[in-house]
């Protein structure tokens, strides 16, 4: 019933975002707490799946902000990778800042060397392993007489 059902939210979609942000919202807000442990995760996860419909419904991929996003995803995995050393180094740093300032500091920082990494690092390891091992898809699919294994 796909095509149904973005025919009736598509006119919402922007209200699912933001109602999908104001839901999720809570757990960045608040203390760990019994709330946030029962009723956060369902907000939490209401809140995921209403912006993840409201951007499937949103038409984003001319959008310089899309790009970016795009951009940002590709290099999440290395960005996730380098933040806790960059979380050590930017206590041992930036201790005198504001918790504000060391915050933003910390993200900024944390993003740049993710980044840096993952074209320095992790790029070239992918280009390495697609050329050594190549994907059975990228070939044509599955070799002729390859079965289950026994």
């Amino acid at each position: 019933h796909g095509p149904r059902f973005a025919s009736l939210l598509r006119p919402f979609r922007h209200r699912l975002i933001a109602l999908g942000i104001l839901c999720v919202s809570p757990v960045f807000a608040f203390e760990q707490s019994d709330l946030l442990c029962s009723l956060g995760l369902t907000l939490f996860s209401l809140g995921c799946g209403l912006v993840l419909v409201g951007v499937f419904l949103s038409d984003l991929s001319q959008s310089r902000v899309a790009r970016v996003m795009a951009g940002l995803g590709q290099k999440s995995y290395s960005i996730y990778l380098w933040h806790i050393p960059v979380s050590a180094l930017t206590e041992k740093v930036a201790s005198s800042l504001g918790y504000p300032t060391r915050v933003f500091v910390y993200l900024l920082a944390s993003f740049a060397v993710g980044s840096v990494m993952a074209t320095l690092i992790e790029g070239p390891a992918l280009r390495l392993r697609d050329r050594w091992f190549p994907s059975l898809a990228a070939g044509g699919g599955l070799p002729e007489n390859r079965g289950p294994r026994e």
